[in-house]
C-alpha cells in the first residue's frame, strides 16, 4: 500500500489520521481486513464504499483523503473514481 502525499493541510498528516483511528479503537471500523479497501476490482472498491457508511469516522477519513491526494484504496466511503470526480467538481 502506498500512503498518500503530504499537502499542507493539517488534515492531510498521516500520524494524526492513525492517532485519531486509534483513539477511536473502542469504535466498530469497517475497513479493518478485507481485501476490498485496496482492490482493483470495481465491484469490491464499491462493496468497501458501502460498508464504510455507518462507521462515525467516514467524514474525516474522506476528509484526509482528499486533502491528502490519496489515489489509492477506499477512504471514507469513497472510490479513487470517486475522489477524482469530487476533485475535478472541487477545480
Amino acid at each position: 500500500m502506498s500512503y498518500p502525499r503530504k499537502l499542507k493541510d493539517p488534515a492531510a498528516d498521516l500520524a494524526e489520521l492513525t492517532a485519531l483511528f486509534n483513539a477511536s479503537a473502542h469504535a466498530t471500523l469497517p475497513c479493518k481486513g478485507g481485501e476490498e479497501w485496496h482492490s482493483e476490482d470495481l465491484r469490491l472498491q464499491r462493496r468497501a464504499a458501502a460498508l464504510c457508511q455507518p462507521c462515525t469516522l467516514l467524514q474525516v477519513c474522506r476528509a484526509f483523503a482528499l486533502a491528502s491526494g490519496a489515489t489509492e484504496g477506499v477512504w471514507g466511503g469513497t472510490t479513487p473514481a470517486d475522489r477524482r470526480r469530487l476533485r475535478r467538481k472541487a477545480a
